[in-house]
């Protein structure tokens, strides 16, 4: 079941991503005016964490299971740590760019790589890895949801 979560949260991550990717310049530009299409790029590097961010809820919801809470607040620290030190190697060249990279490798570090670091979670890790890079599991999970929701 919990592989079939984190199917369903990867490809929803990667759906609204692509979305914004397409519509988020345009938006930007209609909603906010020219003067902020600098913010787009900005943007965009933000949208890129996503996935992390997705996967990372189903797997708060494993740690609560487990028991965990330890490793999770660890993690969370060292990626709060990692985003402090990128942000101030990576602003001074690259500005808000900078910060969004920063942001983007701290969500990734955190959420997902540092799986790798106990034994218990590396087949989480194994799981998300799964559903980063077999999106149509997910596609087909979430057409599954959607019968089931419409009809009734």
């Amino acid at each position: 079941r919990l592989q079939d979560l984190f199917d369903i949260l990867a490809t929803s991550a990667l759906i609204l991503l692509v979305g914004l990717f397409a519509l988020g310049p345009l938006t930007i530009n209609l909603a906010m005016g020219p003067s902020y299409s600098p913010a787009v790029p900005i943007f965009l590097v933000h949208v890129l964490s996503l996935p992390f961010i997705f996967l990372r809820q189903g797997f708060s919801r494993w740690v609560i299971i487990k028991n965990m809470a330890k490793f999770s607040m660890m993690t969370q620290g060292a990626g709060a740590l990692l985003n402090v030190g990128l942000n101030l190697v990576l602003i001074p060249p690259l500005g808000g760019i900078g910060a969004a990279v920063a942001t983007l490798f701290s969500y990734a570090a955190a959420s997902y790589f540092a799986l790798l670091l106990s034994s218990d979670t590396q087949p989480i890790f194994r799981m998300m890895t799964r559903s980063l890079f077999q999106p149509w599991r997910g596609i087909r999970k979430l057409m599954i949801l959607y019968r089931k929701f419409r009809n009734g």
